[in-house]
């Protein structure tokens, strides 16, 4: 969409943005009796409606689209239309030509690519990551993983090698990182988010199983 302060200045609110970015003040009458209706469209303005529905009853949850995440959306891998940016900022198809002409970007002719995250703005993304890994980390057992690498042998070669195989998942996802710019712009910050919680869920483990070790070598002392 605009820019926020482009908004909010249609709106015609004074406000002040403190230097880091993450408080807005606004100044307006303490009487005034539209005060609550214009905030309501302002927010309405820069606010997404999320597309995952939830069956817990409450109210659907909004979500800040910024200009340059439209510039993200807009350019590769994606290369949004504006049919396409007006279905991203969940708006109705009538609303096209009045939605292109305040964009602060320049939709393409044609969209190179979809998937199902073509759906979801980055916070969204961000959000769904986060409730991934919680319940990857809430219902995966990582001791009882641990316990299933645990083998017979050595145990001082046995930590040796899982600490090795720490040191090259840790390898691996630097590598990975330094090259997934593209694949996280494809999918919106989601699929980096989720692998990085992986990698972070099998340390974990790896990192049980280490303990398992320990406890085991002070047994058998």
């Amino acid at each position: 969409m605009t820019s926020l302060e482009s908004v909010i200045q249609k709106h015609a609110f004074s406000y002040h943005c403190y230097a880091d970015d993450t408080q807005l003040y606004f100044s307006f009458p303490p009487d005034d009796p539209t005060v609550a209706a214009r905030i309501s469209a302002c927010l309405s303005d820069i606010l997404v409606e999320s597309a995952l529905k939830v069956s817990d009853f409450h109210q659907a949850k909004r979500y800040l689209v910024t200009s340059d995440e439209l510039q993200r959306r807009c350019s590769l891998p994606e290369s949004y239309s504006a049919n396409t940016i007006v279905a991203y900022l969940r708006k109705a198809k009538g609303q096209k030509k009045k939605i292109i002409e305040e964009l602060e970007v320049k939709p393409s002719k044609r969209t190179k690519l979809t998937s199902q995250c073509s759906k979801l703005c980055e916070d969204e993304c961000r959000d769904l990551a986060g409730d991934i890994m919680y319940l990857a980390t809430k219902f995966i057992p990582q001791k009882k993983v641990a316990e299933a690498l645990l083998e017979e042998g050595n145990v001082n070669e046995a930590m040796f090698k899982t600490e090795d195989c720490r040191k090259t998942m840790k390898a691996l996802q630097e590598a990975l990182e330094n090259n997934w710019e593209t694949f996280g712009l494809a999918t919106h910050g989601l699929g980096p988010a989720v692998i990085k919680g992986t990698f972070t869920i099998i340390d974990a483990c790896l990192k049980e199983k280490i303990r398992a070790l320990k406890s085991k070598v002070s047994k058998d002392e």
